[in-house]
């Protein structure tokens, strides 16, 4: 086992670290605090004040470890003394410094070691504070930060010791030189004073007079009760008792109001004699700790809310894994039971409720996924609204047209109301809009059995800031106000019965309330009680198109012509090249469009398209339509559009890609596509997105 060299400085640095008079001295809370912070931070089982004199390493304060001190020759602290820098062992079996040390060999088994050298005002090391631990691990950047404050304030607490000791020795000294005293009280920068036995100020230094703000007349030969409040002088009176009677010195922490400012000071007491070796007094020295405490306060907030968020992603993630695994499981399950080839064959009625099952299940799913890319976006600052012409009655009908179904299913009415004029068209963001209402009004449905939902629109104020104002009732189950306090949390509902009995991921209210507010409005519970139902109010601004007037009736129709539109699946005419590197999307793409009546042809990449295309047209039979993946392996669909449009290509190209965010959007419509489809495939959006294209001349 290598032997520490002794540092250049060893005699002067023995020589202060006796002066500080804490070697073979009694435990003080001062430096337990210390080490008790440190374990506590650094997340470690043992941490030291660790001091090193001529044979040993002597502890002034332990945290996990059961002796005193140890040989010099296997302390690590010897080795961290020898710089000014922390000294970082991470795995001690590994350091050639410590790998057969006998206390890495045998018992404590130490692997883990971090000490941040203590110095004296000179500059001279006189120990470290350490934290060791007897796993191998790292420290962190926040964690060897708090060690080396904790370590500043265990040498101010060495330094005060040897200050103390230095003044005792003056105070001694005075009694022959009283002159030589005098000087050194009047010009430190140590805040000191001496009191009587009665508790009177008899001696004090400038600094003091700076501390307390008042001047020499004062306080001299008054009490406490010249300088601080009532209520807190009994409690400094009473440490000065305990000093004077045990005759031992005391370091404590006060908070005072001093010069009409509250401050945290540190302050050592002890004993002072007179001639006659009878105790006169006490003398105190004082440091002001306040800005120390401050950063202690908000290292520990830092702490508390690291920990908050280290519970939040875990939280997440566990609902995360719930709420992906959950409709997976019933996707993969049934499909295995509709591909076992051994299994008893399976009726017609029995398989298309388990394609329902597994198209719903994906459903559910798309439907989580597009939550949490909305949710990321919004509490990213990234969420980017459109400033729509908009018609309210379309919009509006429709949302009402697409949950009729749910509610007739379920035996309840689905009402729609107005109770004032609305503007007839407005300049919004329909997609947020819609979505919000279908939550608010889905919900409503979802955790209602009998009666019905009912949506209230109306609208407030003029020009921009008209508000609009939706409010869904429904006589549901209602909610009592322990439920009500998570309604706005992520992945959050009412209880965990409600998880069961209703599903759902719990984002799309935080969602709503936070799209609301982005659009200048709020998402609110405004009633609600157990058994008697919610009533939601949606709020956000919308700008009227003054020409289009104000309604107070919508047309009944328009729901109806809405909902036979959604089931109208058009019929395609014209060649397709799709570009698709995907062999399943491939095979789901072209059946979805030859079944349609589109003439396919496909490429694994932009490359081959290009090709593809070349030699069509060369033989006269030239595409209608391109539709592309953006994301393949030789040449994606960005740069396949650029190298078209840049031939002077007029084919309309339709981008296909899984990256649904709008900024996403847009890059496809700046490389030069014509429209733009996100994955997964909706068929109905497909195939009429391909009959609009296809109306078009060929490129």
């Amino acid at each position: 086992m290598p032997k520490a060299e002794l540092p250049l400085n060893e005699l002067e640095r023995l020589a202060v670290l006796r002066e500080c008079g804490v070697l073979d001295t009694a435990p003080e809370q001062g430096f337990d605090d210390l080490t008790e912070l440190a374990s506590e931070l650094c997340g470690t089982r043992i941490a030291l004040v660790s001091l090193i004199d001529e044979q040993r390493q002597w502890f002034k304060s332990t945290v996990g470890l059961g002796v005193k001190q140890t040989g010099r020759e296997s302390a690590f602290c010897a080795h961290a003394i020898l710089t000014n820098a922390p000294l970082i062992i991470r795995d001690a079996t590994q350091d050639p410094r410590t790998f057969d040390n006998p206390l890495v060999t045998g018992e404590p088994f130490i692997r883990f070691y971090a000490g941040v050298p203590l110095h004296s005002s000179e500059g001279l090391v006189l120990g470290t504070l350490c934290v060791i631990d007897t796993d191998v691990r790292d420290i962190s950047p926040e964690q060897l930060t708090a060690l080396q404050r904790l370590a500043r304030q265990a040498e101010t607490q060495l330094e005060m010791r040897r200050a103390h000791r230095q003044l005792s020795d003056k105070i001694i000294e005075l009694r022959r030189q009283e002159n030589l005293f005098e000087t050194i009280f009047e010009e430190s920068d140590n805040v000191m004073f001496m009191k009587d036995v009665a508790g009177r100020y008899r001696l004090f230094n400038p600094a003091f007079l700076r501390m307390v703000g008042k001047s020499r007349s004062d306080i001299l030969n008054h009490d406490d009760t010249a300088i601080f409040d009532p209520e807190v002088v009994p409690a400094i009176r009473a440490v000065d008792l305990r000093v004077m009677q045990s005759g031992l010195p005391v370091t404590e922490e006060e908070s005072l109001i001093c010069d009409g400012v509250r401050r945290t000071f540190l302050t050592t007491k002890s004993i002072y004699h007179d001639g006659d070796q009878k105790v006169a007094g006490v003398i105190g020295i004082v440091r002001d700790i306040t800005e120390r405490k401050r950063a202690e306060a908000v290292l520990t907030e830092s702490s508390r809310k690291s920990e908050a968020a280290n519970r939040a992603k875990s939280e997440f993630l566990a609902n995360m894994s719930h709420e992906i695994r959950t409709p997976l499981t019933a996707i993969l399950g049934n499909a295995e039971l509709l591909a076992d080839d051994e299994a008893t064959v399976v009726q017609s009625d029995s398989r298309r409720s388990m394609f329902a099952t597994i198209k719903s299940a994906g459903e559910h799913l798309l439907e989580v996924v597009n939550d949490i890319l909305d949710l990321s976006q919004i509490e990213a600052g990234q969420m980017r609204l459109e400033r729509i012409e908009t018609s309210l009655q379309e919009l509006v009908t429709g949302v009402v047209a697409l949950l009729r179904p749910r509610a007739v299913a379920k035996g309840l009415t689905l009402d729609l109301k107005l109770d004032s004029p609305i503007p007839v068209r407005v300049l919004t963001d329909p997609t947020r809009l819609r979505q919000i209402l279908m939550n608010l009004a889905g919900n409503a449905i979802k955790f209602t059995q009998s009666g019905g939902v009912t949506l209230r629109m109306s609208a407030h104020g003029q020009g921009a800031e008209t508000i609009l104002s939706a409010v869904v009732e429904d006589t549901g189950i209602g909610m009592n106000s322990d439920q009500t306090q998570r309604l706005f949390a992520a992945f959050s509902q009412a209880d965990a019965t409600v998880t069961r009995n209703y599903g759902g991921s719990g984002l799309g209210l935080v969602i709503c309330q936070r799209l609301a507010r982005l659009m200048g409005g709020n998402v609110e519970l405004t009633r609600t009680a157990p058994g008697q139902g919610s009533v939601f109010t949606a709020t956000l601004q919308a700008t009227p198109i003054a020409s289009a007037g104000t309604t107070s009736a919508f047309e009944p129709q328009a729901a109806a012509v809405l909902l036979t539109a959604t089931h109208s699946a058009p019929r395609l005419q014209g060649r397709i090249l799709l570009a698709e590197d995907s062999l399943d999307n491939q095979l789901l793409i072209s059946t979805l469009l030859r079944n349609a009546g589109a003439d396919v042809s496909v490429a694994a990449h932009g490359g081959i398209a290009i090709e593809m295309r070349e030699q069509a047209n060369a033989e006269g039979r030239p595409y209608n339509l391109l539709l592309t993946d953006m994301q393949m392996p030789v040449m994606d669909g960005y740069t396949l559009t650029r190298s078209l449009r840049h031939s002077g290509c007029d084919l309309p190209i339709v981008a296909i890609t899984a990256n649904a965010m709008t900024e996403d959007r847009q890059a496809c419509l700046d490389a030069g596509c014509n429209d733009f489809l996100s994955k997964p495939i909706d068929k109905q959006s497909l195939l009429k997105t391909c009959e609009t294209w296809l109306k078009r001349l060929p490129g």
